[in-house]
């Protein structure tokens, strides 16, 4: 398992509604971004900067939910990829055991922030998705990575660009996901 931590968030993927939170190995230079929605981002953001709510937001909720029936996050797991949805687990010790409960990647990203816990993905994931990092700043994303919306917004570019080869290879991937 590869150690992960939060590097950024960026906003400019594909209209104003998905966001790119992107993860990076610790001991490494390969980043993985993940897309979530306005509210998930708003989040995880706010865990980023150490902003505090006047209110417990519903992420301090569960964690001081499982707390007090002495669960403890211990981590998160990014265990699956597919069809550009990434699934984690949320990693908890109770009893001296170990459970661990499917979650949004979203959801675990912005938890794990809060309890200051590691992130953590399987070595085959990020060997596999693991973004490259251009010199302009921007990121070169696999196609199996990226949601169907923003895979469609990026076909209709294509098209327009007469860059027939990526709309070839776009068209491919919607098709495998139907």
């Amino acid at each position: 398992m590869v150690e992960l931590e939060v590097r950024d968030i960026m906003s400019r993927v594909s209209g104003n509604m998905v966001f790119a939170v992107i993860l990076k190995e610790k001991e490494g230079n390969r980043v993985l971004p993940v897309m979530v929605g306005l509210l998930e981002a708003q989040a995880i953001s706010a865990a980023m900067k150490g902003i505090s709510l006047p209110r417990p937001s519903i992420y301090d909720l569960y964690l001081t939910s499982s707390r007090s029936f002495d669960a403890y996050l211990q981590g998160v797991r990014i265990y699956k990829i597919q069809g550009g949805i990434f699934y984690s687990y949320l990693v908890f010790e109770k009893d001296g055991g170990t459970m661990m409960i499917d979650s949004r990647t979203s959801d675990a990203i912005a938890l794990a922030l809060r309890a200051g816990v590691p992130l953590f993905i399987e070595d085959e994931l990020i060997d596999r998705y693991s973004a490259q990092e251009e010199r302009t700043g921007s990121f070169s994303m696999p196609i199996a990575t990226v949601d169907a919306e923003t895979l469609r917004a990026a076909l209709a570019n294509a098209i327009e660009t007469e860059n027939y080869e990526l709309a070839a290879q776009l068209r491919d991937e919607l098709s495998k996901r139907k």
